[in-house]
């Protein structure tokens, strides 16, 4: 049964492992980052060098700024599928800075470019979690956590 401490590596993996789907999103809106950026605090009256964890973006502003970029080559549903996942709790109201961390974090890239090469030489990463996860409850423990994200070859988490 989950304990005080115990971490839930399934939010956990669908943040930092999304579908391939979702993987050519964040690609194809990488180049775009600094409009993005932009739009999403003109949406939520936000500044440059706030911490932006009171902005919420909303699904409907998340799609809008994407679409203003007329550049991307990512389709209206796909886009609205992509916020979905963010949106883990279904809110539809997302905090700018998790979506931040979602598309532009280097520690968030770092660690799924660490899960890309994991499953090149060898078999799919949630399957550590898994079995650490005897009870299957969707927890581990700290010390479990950073044993399997030791053995899929992430350092300094």
């Amino acid at each position: 049964s989950k304990k005080d401490g115990d971490i839930n590596y399934m939010d956990f993996l669908r943040f930092v492992d999304p579908p391939y789907p979702f993987l050519k999103q964040i690609d194809a809106l990488s180049p775009y980052e600094s409009d993005l950026r932009r739009y999403f605090e003109q949406v939520t009256n936000s500044h440059i060098n706030e911490r932006h964890e009171s902005c919420i973006l909303s699904e409907e502003d998340f799609i809008q700024s994407i679409i203003m970029l007329n550049a991307v080559n990512v389709q209206e549903d796909d886009i609205y599928d992509l916020y979905r996942h963010i949106d883990d709790k279904n809110n539809k109201k997302v905090p700018l800075q998790r979506i931040y961390h979602f598309l532009y974090s280097a520690a968030i890239k770092h660690i799924r470019d660490a899960f890309l090469s994991f499953r090149k030489t060898s078999m799919n990463p949630w399957g550590q979690f898994k079995i650490a996860d005897i009870e299957r409850t969707g927890y581990v423990t700290k010390g479990a956590f950073k044993e399997c994200i030791r053995s899929i070859g992430i350092k300094g988490l």
